[in-house]
């Protein structure tokens, strides 16, 4: 969706430097700000744990300083490329920020983004998408191969024109039966062969088929009517998202003593975690509105 918001009415057919200048400047206001405001609330929270817990302060120092915005973290997660090699995501100091550290990276790259696409008339994609596939694409922190294929997927659409509905419909229950078998063989698969190259293929088909099915399932249900669009929805999911690992450790710390754990701790987890944030966010958009268009990257 970000490489079709990107490339959405421009305002000449060819990308001109001044679309770009204009798009660049909307984005500092829209992923920049919004970037170092909850990186740097990650620090001051780690800060406070510190000294709650008497704890050392290394997290600010000359070593770390030039990594805190960029790969001071790292996934515990692993992918394993064709080449059988281990390969960990990096992200800043908010780990979860990641995907917005690499879209900032993108936009700036996105005059290039035209040119493939424009010039190869859309097989660039094929190519990005094998290397997703593959993951074959080397894990560079801020212009990992997944943001660089969903962002030049949304840009396909955008350039050309096409309508999203109307193209992921032609394959909805091809796309259907292929999200269920995917699903089913990772989670058979669940924590294991995490060396081994063929899950992402699973893992990635999951992704791209079950998006669309998404897409195509809602668009019926707005079309008749037993779906609404709900003001609001997306910038208190979004907040949700941003705000979870904050409390996280807090919420496990209360489940341990719990009498019952496994799934439905789990939920009562999540139950709390998603309350407590709509809380806060209902608060914060109602008393200091400013906040939210910092952190959530509204105009």
């Amino acid at each position: 969706m970000s490489g079709y918001l990107y490339f959405f009415k421009t305002k000449r057919e060819q990308f001109s430097i001044e679309d770009y200048i204009a798009k660049t400047r909307n984005r500092i206001f829209t992923l920049l700000i919004p970037y170092i405001a909850w990186n740097a609330l990650q620090i001051i929270h780690i800060l406070i744990i510190a000294i709650r817990d008497g704890g050392s302060y290394d997290i600010i120092s000359l070593e770390t300083l030039p990594h805190l915005l960029w790969d001071y973290s790292q996934w515990d997660r692993s992918y394993c490329t064709i080449f059988g090699e281990v390969q960990h995501m990096t992200g800043p100091v908010f780990l979860v920020g990641w995907f917005i550290r690499d879209l900032i990276i993108v936009c700036l790259a996105a005059p290039a983004i035209w040119w493939l696409i424009t010039k190869t008339k859309g097989w660039i994609l094929l190519i990005f998408g094998l290397f997703y596939v593959t993951w074959a694409w080397p894990i560079a922190s801020g212009l990992l191969i997944t943001t660089v294929f969903w962002f030049s997927f949304g840009a396909l659409f955008s350039i050309k024109k096409l309508n999203f509905v109307d193209v992921f419909r032609r394959f909805k229950w091809l796309n259907l039966v292929v999200s269920i078998i995917s699903f089913v063989v990772l989670l058979a698969n669940w924590r294991k062969e995490q060396d081994t190259w063929w899950p992402t293929i699973f893992y990635v088909s999951y992704v791209v088929s079950t998006a669309m099915v998404v897409v195509c399932f809602t668009a019926t249900l707005l079309e008749q009517g037993k779906l609404q669009l709900r003001s609001g929805l997306g910038d208190s999911t979004y907040f949700i998202y941003l705000g979870h690992p904050f409390l996280v450790g807090y919420v496990l710390k209360f489940l341990s003593i719990m009498p019952f754990q496994g799934i439905p701790a789990w939920f009562l987890g999540v139950a709390i975690i998603v309350i407590a944030l709509l809380c806060v966010y209902a608060f914060l958009r109602k008393y200091v509105p400013w906040t939210l268009r910092v952190l959530l990257g509204q105009k």
